[in-house]
């Protein structure tokens, strides 16, 4: 119970961090204009979550996935929350797909610093 509200706190903490990117964003916009923006780290990012999240949309039985993605502060390393909604627990096969598609397309990001919660805020991955 105590490691579920830890990785709560994390997935909510890293979807603070999203919307303060996605806020600071537009203020990238507005002072330096669209060449600029498109090489800002936090409009890259944006965009690394919603490839990842529309590949993992596409896996059968996944209604929606919302994807965040953090580097903790000080850290070389990248920590990724993936909330799916789903109608049942999705198979190990898709917990693995989803998997291998979050380390292949996010650089730096290791299995062991992914977390995968369903829509009842379940931990589906890692398992306990």
């Amino acid at each position: 119970m105590k490691l579920r509200k830890i990785i709560l706190i994390v997935f909510v903490c890293t979807a603070l961090i999203a919307i303060i990117g996605y806020l600071a964003q537009s203020v990238i916009k507005d002072k330096k204009g669209n060449e600029e923006f498109e090489k800002n780290p936090i409009y890259l990012n944006q965009e690394k979550k919603e490839e990842v999240s529309n590949l993992i949309k596409m896996i059968e039985g996944i209604e929606n996935a919302k994807v965040t993605i953090g580097n903790p502060e000080g850290h070389n390393y990248k920590v990724a929350s993936i909330l799916l909604t789903t109608k049942e627990k999705p198979s190990e096969e898709k917990i693995r797909k989803i998997i291998d598609i979050m380390t292949k397309k996010v650089d730096a990001l290791e299995e062991k610093n992914i977390t995968i919660i369903n829509n009842n805020m379940d931990i589906i991955y890692p398992e306990n």
